[in-house]
């Protein structure tokens, strides 16, 4: 039997509470399957702050979580989620105070969910092992009642620090555990999470590396007040023994937006680029990949500019085995929420604009359909796509052409997402303004017409992003290397003809493809703003049309080249291996999850 362990000296008295939790990892609320059956695939929904199971407002987590168990009109827990909770996927509620409505057509918030949702309180305020009921923790040792700040809303360390993650983490772990003393350890975890989610997700992944795999336990902080001092953390879960191969678990992470989220501040101090995120310099599970990662798709967020809210990019994340982890980078347009909410829901602060937001649906819509087939190809069986859009003729998952229709409105919208950027004295206070360097978009004067949060004094050059040539081939027309792989996929000759043409006639192989594009107007005025003119009844490239690297200009991106590992990253994660929805038939719910990446 694995159980959950606690150090009994050198802590302070608060840490015996734990040892009240020792040996009871296997004694869950949950049935468990008969000893020997392993469910081959475990789902984890990772909601970032203030997102919860019982969320109504179209965020990406609640919607998959709930299209897993198939959530009806409330939060009724139906046949599938009692027999598979636990068993076959796991929520994890977001730390700090939610200001998701409860219910749907509600306005009213979930609030802290310690006081509102009985059985899912915050992470943070609940013992993060044991039996799984989340017991409460006494109310001097609850993150939500830790405030730093005497703030209009009572924010606590939950929602200003991320305190409470940990507690997630361990819950996890224990709920793993449970299923491996019962011999029906999943051979392959697949996490979702966004933002503090998506950190979360990392941290749980280097988790399940150190307690199945390397032998360590998981140590976390008995009194988040006292930060992370060695002295502080107390070994929460014991390792497996034996241990088990790397090679028996596999991970798969779609990471949204990954954000820390310490009140970032540019600097190079406790291991992290942003120096008051506060992460002491060994802990590095935050943005480490561990082998056990097989897969790992990053989202990114251009138009985000809170400091706050500085997000774990490439110069992040670090891979411990390049050879065994596939990592791909997909930054898109918009500012942190745009990717995961269809209808925008963003406070109305100053030089916020809600109808142009409400209108920005491409990008979600393209990081959702991106999500399903990331979920599908890796195993995870959802009851019903979580928008039903996303299905294209018969069922099938959205084709590269319905993709490329979609990245050339956001090329043609560019200013329209680039609005949503964080200009409001509100968020100033999220450890002030600066443009993420992936923005590929000038920041000053004549450069930008409006208001410019960015002072000081540059050269033209330093106005330009040089590196969102790091993420994507050509940047100047492709949003990411999902929008390039899927233009190659539909239109490979047209392609070839972007990389290594000459102005002039366009072959007929090009021709041919430029013929198709009939519906697909979006595609052609992108190709038309290039260059790319009906001339004589022939297609034709207008002189000075910009070929290969230059594809798209003005923007710079010449000075920071992509990293070959980058190249066809999107190819070997298999996504295109799977051309429907890994979904359950109102027949099939029992049945174990199907097709995975193995045996690519």
């Amino acid at each position: 039997m694995v159980a959950l362990v606690a150090a009994t000296t050198g802590c302070s008295p608060a840490a015996h509470q734990y040892s009240g939790w020792q040996g009871h990892a296997v004694a869950g609320t949950r049935p468990l399957p008969p000893r020997g059956v392993t469910e081959p695939v475990f789902t984890i929904f990772a909601h970032g702050t203030g997102g919860h199971r019982y969320g109504f407002d179209g965020e990406l987590i609640s919607d998959f979580g709930a299209a897993y168990w198939g959530r009806g009109a409330t939060n009724a827990e139906n046949a599938f989620y009692r027999a598979h909770y636990q068993r076959t996927f796991l929520i994890l509620d977001g730390v700090g105070t939610s200001g998701m409505p409860g219910a749907p057509d509600s306005d009213t918030p979930i609030g802290l969910a310690t006081d509102t949702a009985p059985g899912h309180p915050m992470p943070g305020d609940f013992w993060p092992g044991g039996d799984l009921a989340k017991r409460l923790k006494p109310l001097r040792m609850r993150v939500s009642q830790m405030r730093l700040l005497k703030t209009a809303d009572q924010a606590h360390r939950g929602d200003l620090m991320g305190d409470g993650w940990d507690d997630n983490v361990a819950h996890a772990l224990s709920v793993l555990l449970r299923l491996h003393a019962a011999g029906a350890l999943p051979r392959v975890v697949n996490i979702v999470g966004w933002s503090r989610g998506a950190v979360t997700a990392l941290k749980l992944a280097n988790a399940i590396d150190d307690v199945f795999v390397r032998g360590r336990p998981f140590r976390a902080p008995i009194d988040y007040m006292r930060g992370y001092a060695p002295e502080n953390l107390t070994p929460i879960v014991a390792p497996v023994s034996p241990s088990i191969s790397e090679d028996r678990l596999e991970i798969n992470l779609f990471l949204v937006d990954p954000v820390p989220g310490r009140f970032g501040a540019d600097g190079e101090t406790f291991g992290s680029k942003r120096s008051a995120e506060r992460f002491p310099p060994d802990e590095q599970d935050y943005r480490r990949l561990p082998p056990i990662v097989r897969r790992c798709l990053i989202t990114l967020a251009s138009d985000e500019q809170r400091e706050g809210f500085a997000p774990l990019d490439a110069d992040d994340i670090v891979v411990a085995d390049a050879s065994r982890t596939t990592v791909a980078w997909l930054p898109f347009p918009g500012n942190h929420r745009t990717q995961v909410r269809l209808e925008p829901q963003d406070p109305t602060l100053d030089y916020d604009d809600p109808p142009v937001r409400a209108t920005l649906t491409e990008v979600p819509r393209l990081v959702r359909a991106l999500a399903l087939r990331f979920l599908s190809a890796a195993g995870t069986r959802l009851a019903r796509a979580p928008d039903p859009q996303l299905l294209g003729p018969g069922g099938a998952l959205p084709s590269c052409a319905w993709a490329i229709e979609l990245y050339s409105r956001i090329w043609l919208r560019r200013e329209d997402y680039h609005r949503t950027r964080n200009r409001g004295m509100g968020e100033r206070l999220m450890g002030g303004l600066q443009p993420r360097k992936f923005t590929g978009y000038p920041f000053a004067g004549r450069e930008y017409p409006g208001w410019n949060p960015i002072q000081g004094e540059r050269r033209r050059e330093d106005l330009f992003t040089a590196a969102l040539g790091t993420y994507v081939d050509r940047p100047g027309y492709f949003i990411n290397e999902h929008h390039r792989a899927c233009f190659v996929r539909t239109l490979p000759a047209l392609d070839r003809f972007l990389r290594e043409g000459t102005p002039g006639p366009i072959p007929p192989d090009a021709t041919r493809e430029l013929l198709t594009l009939k519906g697909s107007p979006a595609v052609r005025e992108t190709l038309k703003r290039l260059g790319i003119r009906l001339r004589g009844g022939r297609f034709e490239a207008s002189p000075g049309f910009r070929f290969g690297a230059r594809l798209g200009e003005p923007l710079r991106h010449g000075r920071a080249p992509r990293p070959a590992r980058f190249t066809g990253a999107l190819e070997r994660m298999g996504l295109w291996t799977v051309a429907r929805p890994n979904l359950r038939s109102a027949a099939g719910e029992g049945e174990t999850p199907g097709p995975d990446f193995r045996g690519e």
